[in-house]
């Protein structure tokens, strides 16, 4: 999977959560390849955090809490999150067959290998009940 971004496209490697002060945003995306961080407007308010503009910089909010201050510079707003990966969890192959629309053994060796994404089992294939009736 990629995203594309103001540059092109970067390869999404993994998903995960994201903390900001407490408040957990998921799911997140994680691009080794992306010259910056983004941050989806729209995911944080299907989340209930609220945006408010405020003296040159963005405040999210949930409910009364002050989640996260970005600063405005120039055109955007920065972010003083620093990346960092606490917790990896591998998808197994089941995972992915089902959210990729069951794909055959096969073409999800093939796609695992294509976005460099890790797996637990990538000589044995998981058979689903959909797949097998």
């Amino acid at each position: 999977m990629s995203v594309m971004t103001f540059s092109g496209s970067a390869a999404i490697t993994h998903t995960g959560k994201l903390n900001l002060n407490g408040t957990i945003i998921q799911p997140v995306f994680y691009a080794p390849n992306g010259n910056t961080n983004l941050i989806s407007l729209s995911q944080l308010e299907d989340q209930g955090i609220r945006a408010f503009h405020k003296n040159q910089k963005l405040i999210l909010k949930s409910g009364d809490k002050i989640v996260m201050e970005f600063p405005r510079k120039g055109k955007l707003y920065i972010s003083c999150i620093k990346p960092s990966i606490t917790h990896v969890e591998i998808s197994s192959n089941k995972d992915w067959h089902i959210l990729l629309g069951h794909p055959s053994d096969e073409y999800l060796k093939k796609f695992l290998k294509y976005n460099n994404i890790p797996s637990l089992n990538t000589k044995y294939a998981t058979k689903c009940e959909i797949c097998t009736q």
